[in-house]
């Protein structure tokens, strides 16, 4: 059924030229041959428009089309489009696309895992853009070997995508890895990884012997509350801004040692920043933190 609002719509940005709107408008296939124009129109930048528009899984033949467009942009822009996940003979051409902006755009594509062919050539990439953007797509989940790949990246940029990544939660090999990495970056990236909260034992490594960058990702990262003994460690940090940012954690209520010895803290900063943090009310924390709210008031015991 056709909708008249939408065709009067598709009908006035055609007549006021307004192209790139028109190739991106989410009636649009309700107008055919508009679609077979707009793919073939000289401006770039309305095929570019063309090929994020989901309505183009419905038209094979200019999807096919405009993964060989001349412009690189074009296809970039139909190489990051889900919809490709229909035309796996276009997820294929895309991957070896002689521009790098191309590949980088489809390891972007959760729909590039439907095609695991192409993983591992862009795994060794030679632009480490492209890798990057592959260590960042949370669709590797069920690809371990690629992970491993990835995880032994000689760039470090490569390695701290993934230790963002939370689809490293189910490869302790891989966490513990990326722990001893010697980039700090890397470290700094996995401290701040909700996957954190299923390896305490990592957790607790990364407050020894770190970077003040880790230590602080750590303390702000809200899924220690799982790893009480990081969060003491944490606790005794000797940078005031480690314990600051631990004070604002929701984590901290989680562990009623660890708050009050923050309660107490000679650091006015620390008292006050765990005084403002919303999980430490009775409602959210117990019994434990209104003894620490009384401790916060009081301030530290000299």
């Amino acid at each position: 059924m056709i909708d008249p609002i939408a065709l009067i719509e598709l009908t006035n940005l055609k007549a006021a030229g307004r192209l790139k709107e028109l190739a991106t408008h989410p009636q649009l296939g309700m107008k055919p041959e508009w679609v077979e124009n707009l793919a073939q129109n000289k401006d770039p930048n309305v095929r570019s428009a063309l090929a994020r528009n989901p309505i183009i899984v419905n038209h094979p033949t200019i999807a096919d089309a405009l993964s060989t467009d001349e412009d690189s942009w074009a296809r970039a822009t139909l190489a990051q489009n889900p919809i490709i996940v229909s035309f796996p003979e276009i997820i294929e051409r895309l991957s070896s696309d002689q521009d790098p902006l191309v590949r980088s755009h489809l390891t972007r594509n959760p729909a590039i895992v439907t095609l695991p062919a192409v993983l591992d050539p862009l795994a060794l990439d030679e632009v480490v853009w492209v890798r990057y953007q592959l260590a960042r797509n949370r669709s590797l989940v069920s690809f371990p070997e690629i992970i491993e790949r990835l995880s032994s990246d000689k760039e470090p940029t490569v390695r701290q995508a993934l230790a963002q990544n939370p689809i490293i939660a189910g490869s302790p090999e891989i966490i513990e890895r990326l722990s001893s990495d010697q980039d700090p970056l890397v470290r700094r990236n996995l401290a701040h990884n909700p996957a954190i909260a299923n390896h305490p034992k990592i957790a607790e490594k990364l407050t020894q012997k770190q970077h003040l960058d880790v230590r602080e990702s750590l303390a702000r990262n809200p899924a220690i509350a799982s790893c009480p003994e990081t969060i003491k460690r944490l606790s005794r940090d000797r940078s005031n801004y480690v314990r600051i940012v631990l004070a604002q954690n929701p984590a901290i209520a989680s562990a009623p040692e660890a708050a009050a010895r923050l309660a107490s803290d000679k650091n006015p900063d620390v008292r006050h920043n765990l005084a403002r943090n919303s999980a430490m009310s009775s409602r959210a924390a117990g019994v434990q933190s209104l003894e620490t709210q009384q401790l916060i008031q009081k301030g530290p015991t000299l």
